[in-house]
């Protein structure tokens, strides 16, 4: 799967991450379309970076449960 990356002011790159498995209780969501919330814009501009880098960006995204076919 792709990912946005931050690791540091300015430096977000998109890059490949082994897609993860669902636990018990849980789905993987096959994303159709992803936004671009305020946080992330303030990120690429380089205010209220994360302490924790490099970190995933991405919140907002419609997509289908993978595994039932199921739009979410």
């Amino acid at each position: 799967m792709k990912a946005a990356v931050v690791h540091g002011v300015n430096d977000i790159r998109i890059e490949e991450y082994p897609t993860p498995e669902a636990g018990p209780g849980e789905v993987i969501v096959r994303t159709k379309v992803a936004g671009i919330c305020a946080t992330d814009i303030k990120t690429l501009l380089g205010q209220g970076i994360p302490k924790d880098l490099p970190t995933i960006l991405g919140h907002e995204v419609v997509g289908g449960d993978c595994c039932n076919r199921r739009w979410c």
